[in-house]
């Protein structure tokens, strides 16, 4: 997958303000890309390997969707249950292309890949949802500490 930072260089100078190619005197911003949310809950009487799904998972919504970028993703397997049963959340940027027609193509795919790697009969919950206008997602860095690089 592409790393989350992409770096722009958007004009060189010299001390003078001409513009020159030095690699000296670039100005340069870096953009964050906010990467979609994979959750798995489920009874832990699954026999599910849920980092392979993960990226099953990842590989389809960059499929459908390109600038989708890695998915921060997380399991909760629950000792304490009442029926075996697996729920997917999906969560996704409001984006104009991500229309219900994109959403119920991506459903029955991931579904459908999902199911591929349940080895018993389970409950079956999938929802997709999509982000509200004040959903706020960026980095926090505290100085001298350093993000996991999502590319490794």
């Amino acid at each position: 997958m592409n790393s989350p930072w992409i770096e722009y260089s958007y004009f060189q100078y010299d001390t003078n303000a001409n513009w020159i190619g030095s690699p000296y005197h670039s100005l340069y911003v870096q953009e964050y890309i906010h990467m979609p949310h994979v959750e798995i809950k489920y009874s832990d009487n699954l026999d599910i390997n849920t980092k392979e799904v993960f990226d099953v998972l990842e590989g389809i919504i960059n499929k459908q969707d390109s600038s989708a970028g890695e998915c921060k993703s997380r399991s909760y397997p629950c000792s304490e249950y009442k029926y075996s049963h697996i729920l997917i959340t999906i969560s996704l940027l409001t984006k104009p292309h991500r229309d219900e027609e994109f959403t119920l193509t991506l459903s029955r795919e991931l579904e459908k890949s999902i199911k591929q790697h349940l080895k018993q009969s389970v409950y079956f919950s999938l929802n997709i949802e999509y982000s509200q206008a004040y959903y706020t997602t960026n980095v926090h860095l505290i100085d001298g500490d350093i993000l996991d690089d999502m590319t490794s």
